[in-house]
């Protein structure tokens, strides 16, 4: 992983007593402000070009959600080598910023121009969205609402002509987990439905071993079920957030007792996809905590507490957290490969929005295997950057320049980057719609940087599992330069550490050799980009298709004495790393010769190599009767990467 690569150069480096050299000097200074901590790190990047940008703050804030993962891509982003980074301008120092204040206060401050971009949980466009940023909302830096012509602040809409275009892009995937503090081990996760939760949150089931709560649970032991005898204490967030956003918008679609007026306080209606703490029952006893941090924190310090946040908060605090009832009637446990299931399911509705410009929340999606409460999380930039930009008369293209290789970084690279396990990474179609919106980003008028395009095509499309295939990746833009990295949809080894770099005819290539058979797999090329050409994406696809597998069969001694010679048979199984039984099965065409009286004897497969694994059986001489031949048929099982098949021996019986 790059983190521990940087850790080994960092070691390397304490140990010879100096910095590195590399093939330029620039500096790339990374601080990240987060809830609970504050860290900086020093890393000397290498880049493809000089020019007259100077020194460069990008300040960027909003979601706790999303605030490890940002940190992660700060610490990762300014890299070793320029293939493993976002490429900076040279000559001047980088230094990057992220304030984790919660969505509401990070889409507020990037339309005042506080932040150069903003993180938030919440689309500020589509349906359905944050409501902060839309025709008529409040402007937060005039005061006013958005309804002239020409105004700085406002968001991009067809009705407001000269204003500047907010975009809006995801860049990230994760699940919000509903965590709590039982008894209960961790390894434990109890069923719940997004119905139950609202029902705790407006105050209508109040303890743990609620009736609705044990019907899901039939697992449970009884003195488990005395355990849970405890109060619940619900904790909300008490600024705006873009989790409170997808977790009530959840709500509404599975409890439309959410939105009913007076169901949980007189008078009160409340609301499905708000980022309003005030948007919670005021008659119902609850804590509130700032930030995600701030969630985890309180819920780890109440018995019988009940939470909700980014899935790394509840791990890292060491509570449990609940499976969830999905749309198609599962529990699932959130994870980033559940919440990956969810995007993948509800690919369609979320790249028909995305490509339109739109934000899009994908809780509640369909799929047997979606984690119900997944989020896109988004980020916020103006497209043209000399209008009113952080920093003011000083913001410069340099700065315009190094925000949009960023941005293009954590949507590309960033998302494989990243060792943090609990977010998964975007679908290369989402990143391809992505980078398109980043390429429109200007500076007076001025394009930052050349789109460019990355095709992929191989020299076989049908391929035996652990066989090799060659693929070469050909990028077209302002003459290309710098490094494609590879990656699979399933499992495979890429030679060259899944990297190369580009001739100067924008070629390179790699050997992939597939590892799980019966699949069609997509090999996707990611371009990093240079100073001069954006980050691009390509893919071509594979079937990988089983071994036919061989197998040799050996019974010794050939000829066995009826009563007494035990007879012991050996297979050999040649394929790809063969797994599974081989059946060995005696019979006679007379019936007057038997090895245990034709009964079956089974093998597991064992002393695995690459090529080939073996077993045996053995018949005990007690087994033999008769005299005459006998014919051993062995069959293999097969397995997801070899072909079953099936051979015969001989055996005397005198």
């Amino acid at each position: 992983m790059l983190a521990d690569r940087l850790k080994l150069r960092k070691q390397t480096d304490s140990k010879r007593g100096k910095e590195v050299s590399f093939l330029s000097r620039s500096i790339v200074t990374i601080s990240v402000l987060l809830l609970f901590a504050i860290s900086a790190v020093a890393v000397v990047p290498t880049v493809y070009a000089t020019n007259s940008y100077t020194s460069t703050t990008l300040s960027l804030g909003g979601s706790t959600l999303v605030a490890p993962l940002v940190s992660d891509w700060i610490a990762t982003g300014a890299g070793i080598t320029s293939s493993e980074s976002f490429v900076v301008s040279t000559g001047g120092v980088v230094q990057v910023n992220y304030q984790a204040v919660g969505s509401t206060t990070g889409t507020k401050d990037v339309v005042q121009d506080i932040f150069s971009a903003g993180f938030s949980d919440a689309p500020f466009s589509g349906t359905p969205n944050s409501g902060l940023l839309t025709v008529g909302a409040h402007n937060y830096i005039t005061g006013s609402d958005c309804t002239g012509t020409g105004v700085v602040g406002c968001p991009n809409n067809a009705t407001i002509a000269g204003a500047d275009t907010l975009l809006e892009i995801p860049e990230a995937i994760a699940p919000i987990s509903i965590m709590y503090n039982t008894p209960l081990p961790l390894t434990t996760h109890l069923n719940l439905t997004g119905s139950i939760v609202a029902q705790i949150y407006l105050g209508k089931i109040t303890k743990w071993n609620s009736p609705d709560i044990l019907a899901i649970n039939p697992g449970l032991t009884a003195s488990q079920i005395t355990s849970l005898n405890i109060p619940i204490i619900p904790v909300h967030r008490s600024d705006g957030s873009g989790t409170t956003f997808n977790l009530t918008y959840f709500f509404g679609q599975t409890d439309s007792n959410w939105t009913t007026t007076s169901y949980a306080c007189a008078g009160q209606t409340l609301v499905a996809g708000t980022t309003s703490a005030s948007d919670f029952p005021s008659c119902v006893t609850e804590l509130s905590a700032k930030g995600t941090g701030g969630v985890a924190s309180d819920v780890a310090s109440n018995s019988g507490a009940i939470g909700y946040g980014e899935l790394s908060y509840a791990i890292g605090a060491g509570l449990g957290y609940a499976a969830i009832l999905n749309q198609a009637g599962f529990y699932i446990v959130p994870s980033a490969a559940t919440a990956a299931n969810a995007i993948t399911a509800d690919a369609s509705g979320i790249q028909t929005a995305i490509s339109a410009g739109n934000g899009y929340t994908p809780t509640n999606a369909p799929g047997t295997d979606s984690y119900p409460i997944t989020a896109l999380t988004y980020v916020y930039f103006w497209q043209n950057q000399d209008v009113g930009q952080s920093g003011g008369a000083t913001w410069t293209k340099g700065d315009a320049f190094d925000l949009v290789q960023f941005l293009n970084y954590i949507v590309t690279q960033g998302q494989t980057d990243s060792v943090l396990a609990t977010f998964a990474p975007l679908p290369a179609a989402i990143q391809a719609i992505d980078l398109a919106t980043i390429a429109t980003v200007n500076f007076n008028g001025q394009s930052l940087i050349t789109s460019s395009t990355t095709s992929v095509t191989c020299n076989r499309s049908v391929q035996l599992v652990g066989h090799t295939v060659s693929c070469t990746a050909q990028v077209t833009g302002s003459s290309p330069a710098g490094y494609v990295t590879w990656s699979s949809s399933t499992s495979g080894v890429f030679n060259r550490n899944a990297e190369c770099s580009l001739s100067r005819l924008g070629k390179c290539s790699i050997v992939f050799e597939p590892t799980t058979a019966n699949a069609a797999v997509s090999i996707s090329a990611t371009y990093g980009g240079n100073l001069n050409n954006a980050p691009s994406l390509g893919s071509a696809a594979l079937n990988a298709e089983q071994r036919v597998a061989g197998l040799t069969l050996t019974c010794r001694p050939a000829t066995a004495t009826a009563g007494t010679t035990s007879v012991t048979c050996n297979a050999v199984v040649t394929g790809y790393s063969p797994t599974g039984t081989v059946t060995f099965t005696p019979s006679t065409s007379s019936g007057t010769a038997q090895i245990n009286g034709n009964a079956a004897e089974s093998c597991t497969l064992g002393s695995q190599t690459t090529s080939n694994a073996r077993c045996s059986v053995t018949f005990s001489g007690s087994g033999v009767t008769g005299s005459g031949h006998v014919q051993v048929t062995g069959a293999y099982s097969g397995d997801p990467n070899n072909t079953s098949v099936s051979k015969h021996v001989t055996v005397r019986v005198t």
